[in-house]
Order: structure tokens, then C-alpha cells, then sequence
């Protein structure tokens, strides 16, 4: 889902964040598992940002931001790809400057891993998509689909 986010095969990751909220959700509505939960609203916030709608970008980025249980690096991590999209495509809007006042709280201003918020795409992503991981197939691409 990451990967598929980051090189923006929208249609494959929506399709595996949805899956990974899905699965994660028990019948009266718990997460099982709040930070991949967390990712998975992460990457419907930045396909969100890239189809223009901003408000549903920054609800999906909020909850993120909100669940019960927080590993900062990953969601430092993680963030990064919605707050780049925002500044680069909604710089001045109330509605960024919210969020990234919300991550920044969050996450502070710590030395954590992405708390730059600007670190470059991570490069494993293009490898693991074109060659597969180490005695894997490469990653189907949606066109392949």
C-alpha cells in the first residue's frame, strides 16, 4: 500500500487501504491494529489530496493523527507524503495549515525519522515495484492488472 501511494498508483493503493481498514476493524468498530490503520487513512488522505478534495484529505490525515495508539516514527514517517502533497498543492489553505499544525504537535520537532516531514521518496519502493524483494516477484503494478 505504501509503495503503491508513494508512486501514485492511486487505484491500487485506495484498493489496499480500504482492505487494510477493513480487516483491521472488528464488528463493533475497535482497531486491532491502529497504526496500520493509521497509514491506511494516510494514503486515502493523499489519493484524496491528488483527486482535489482537500476537506477529505485533511479528515483522512486527522484520524490518522488521532487513533489510540501512536508509534511517532511511522507516523512521522508516513505522514510526510500527505503533508508534502498539501504544502505543494494547498499552501496557504486553512485547512493545510491546520494539519500541519496537528502533525507538528503530534510529532514535534524531534529528531524522529521524517519529522522533517521533506525527506526524499523512499527509493526501496522503486526497487521493490521493478525487481521484487530479495527472492520475490516484482510487485504487480495496476496496469498489470
Amino acid at each position: 500500500m505504501d509503495c503503491y501511494r508513494q508512486l501514485a498508483e492511486d487505484k491500487m493503493a485506495e484498493t489496499l487501504a480500504d482492505e487494510v481498514i477493513r480487516s483491521s476493524t472488528d464488528f463493533d468498530g475497535t482497531e486491532r491494529a491502529p497504526m496500520r490503520t493509521a497509514e491506511a487513512r494516510v494514503t486515502l488522505g493523499v489519493i484524496a489530496a491528488r483527486e482535489g478534495d482537500i476537506e477529505q484529505a485533511v479528515h483522512q490525515g486527522e484520524q490518522a493523527l488521532s487513533g489510540p495508539r501512536k508509534s511517532l516514527p511511522t507516523l512521522a514517517l508516513v505522514s510526510r507524503d500527505l503533508t508534502r502533497i498539501l504544502k505543494d498543492r494547498y499552501p496557504g489553505e486553512q485547512a493545510t495549515e491546520s494539519y500541519l499544525d496537528h502533525v507538528r504537535t503530534v510529532v514535534g520537532t524531534s529528531n524522529l525519522p521524517g519529522a522533517s516531514l521533506i525527506e526524499p521518496r523512499d527509493e526501496r519502493c522503486v526497487r521493490r515495484l521493478k525487481h521484487g524483494a530479495a527472492g520475490e516477484a516484482p510487485m504487480p503494478r495496476i496496469t498489470d492488472m
